[in-house]
């Protein structure tokens, strides 16, 4: 149980965002009605989340494979169990709009960490978006259920309490993670522009230093679930 909890904490984490998005997502009226919002603050407060989660991830991404993945994997498990907190004790359109924007910023921060480590883990990229999109999705089907059955029956904030409890656990299992991150420098404009050419020679220098196992776990495949991440948002 150990030694695996760690990736019992990535899966808990994984599901807390599915899970949160997707109750919110389901509470579109009672929310609006709770908060006195109109249409389009409704329709912003709802997106501002996957805004603020596309147009980080790959900063962050490249800067947890500078800086410490497990640092990153960490902040965003706090900023996600307190972030939706604070959104779900809002009064106001935009207290609201703030705290689910710092929810996508905490959002971007496992995303590419949690694929990193269990690409680490596996070996094997689909073996490991396979986990991942098994447990992100279980998030979004367990999210609207509960939204559906609790309806009329408790606030539309009910739900978004039980995402600072996940983020608890995920914190508690993911401290056996060992820190890892890529030797190097930090490249700001590659953090927005990612330029493959670049990479490939960076790896090749990884490589012989001694660190091809590093460099394939936890840059090459992260990084392409954050462009394949970033390809589905612009679409």
């Amino acid at each position: 149980m150990k030694k695996n909890s760690g990736l019992y904490g990535l899966f808990v984490a994984i599901f807390a965002i599915g899970f949160g998005f997707a109750y919110v997502d389901s509470n579109l009226i009672s929310m609006k009605t709770a908060l006195n919002l109109s249409l389009g603050q409704t329709v912003l407060v709802i997106n501002v989340f996957i805004f603020f989660m596309i147009t980080t991830l790959m900063p962050l991404g490249h800067l947890s494979d500078r800086l410490g993945n497990k640092l990153f994997l960490t902040f965003g498990i706090v900023g996600f169990g307190i972030f939706p907190l604070l959104f779900a004790l809002s009064t106001n359109y935009t207290w609201a709009l703030i705290f689910r924007g710092l929810e996508g910023v905490s959002a971007a921060c496992i995303l590419p960490t949690s694929i990193a480590y269990l690409t680490t883990r596996f070996k094997d990229f689909t073996k490991s978006m396979a986990y991942f999109l098994f447990f992100f999705v279980l998030g979004l089907l367990i999210g609207p259920l509960l939204a559906t059955m609790v309806q009329g029956y408790v606030t539309w904030n009910f739900g978004i309490f039980f995402v600072p409890v996940l983020c608890l656990v995920a914190f508690v299992l993911t401290r056996s993670l060992k820190e890892t991150k890529i030797p190097g420098h930090i490249d700001y404009l590659g953090m927005i522009f990612p330029d493959n050419h670049r990479e490939s020679e960076k790896a090749q220098d990884v490589v012989k230093a001694g660190n091809l196992k590093k460099w394939t776990g936890l840059g090459n495949y992260a990084r392409d679930f954050r462009v394949r991440l970033m390809q589905l948002g612009s679409e």
